[in-house]
C-alpha cells in the first residue's frame, strides 16, 4: 500500500504507527461491497511482532492473565484505539469492525486475499510472501471513505513443490478424537513445512499458544520475564 493521507491507516500516520506499536503490523487495503457503494476496507493481522509486546502488556496487569481470551482483548483494545485516532486526529469513521473472534465470522483469510496480504495455499493456509505462514489474521475494518485501488503482488506459492501436502495428510489422517496437543503438532507441521518465511516463525511459546490457548503457558511466560527482568 502507497502512503497516501487521504486513505485511513496510511503508513507513516498516527493511526497506522499505534497498529504497529501495538505489533499488528499487517495493514492491507481491499473494497467492500459493490458499485457506488463500494467502501474501502481494511485487513490486519500479525507477524511474530505481537508477541512481545502481548507479552509485556500481560506483565503490567497480571489480573488480565485471568480474562477469558486475554490475546483477544489485547487486540481489540489495540485495535480500538488505533481507530479512535483515525477518527479523532485523521478524520476517518469507522463503519463497522469484524474481529476473527467475534460473530458473525467474516472469512479474514478470503479478505487478506482479495487484498493481496496473502495467498492461499494447497493447504488452505494463508501465505505471506515475506513471512510465510508465520501470521495471524484479526480483524476486518470498513470505513467511510472511497475503496483503494492497489494492485496486487504476485503468489508467493506459484513456484512451490507443494511440500506442505505430507503434512496435509497427516492432518486429515487424525481422528476426531485426537488430543488438543496432538492436533496442534500437526497444524504446527503444516506450517513448518512451508519453505516461505522460516526465519520469521514464532517462538515454541507463541505457537504453543497460537492452537492451544494455554494459559498456564502464559502465566509461566509472564513469571519468567519476571525473574529475568533486573
Amino acid at each position: 500500500m502507497n502512503a497516501d493521507s487521504r486513505q485511513p491507516l496510511s503508513p507513516g500516520s498516527a493511526s497506522w504507527s499505534a497498529l504497529q506499536f501495538a505489533g499488528l503490523d499487517l495493514v492491507a487495503p481491499l473494497a467492500v461491497g459493490l458499485g457506488s457503494s463500494s467502501r474501502y476496507a481494511m485487513v490486519l493481522g500479525n507477524s511474530r511482532a505481537l508477541w512481545p509486546r502481548f507479552l509485556a502488556w500481560l506483565a503490567a496487569d497480571r489480573a488480565r492473565l485471568e480474562l477469558d481470551h486475554p490475546l483477544n482483548d489485547y487486540v481489540a483494545s489495540k485495535v480500538n484505539s488505533a481507530l479512535a485516532i483515525a477518527q479523532a486526529a485523521e478524520g476517518f469513521k469507522t463503519l463497522a469492525i469484524d474481529f476473527d473472534h467475534t460473530e458473525p465470522v467474516v472469512d479474514l483469510v478470503g479478505a487478506a486475499v482479495a487484498a493481496g496480504l496473502l495467498w492461499r495455499a494447497p493447504t488452505g493456509l494463508g501465505i505471506h510472501p515475506v513471512f510465510g505462514p508465520w501470521v495471524a489474521l484479526r480483524a476486518r475494518v470498513v470505513f467511510d471513505a472511497p475503496p483503494p485501488n492497489d494492485g496486487q503482488p504476485a503468489p508467493p506459492c506459484r513456484a512451490c513443490d507443494t511440500r506442505c501436502r505430507p503434512a496435509l495428510s497427516r492432518l486429515k489422517a487424525l481422528s476426531s478424537e485426537a488430543e488438543l496437543r496432538q492436533r496442534a503438532a500437526e497444524f504446527i507441521a503444516l506450517r513448518v513445512a512451508c519453505p516461505l518465511g522460516s526465519e520469521h516463525r514464532y517462538d515454541d511459546d507463541q505457537t504453543q499458544y497460537h492452537y492451544t490457548k494455554d494459559r498456564r503457558l502464559l502465566r509461566s511466560t509472564v513469571e519468567r520475564m519476571r525473574i529475568q527482568t533486573p
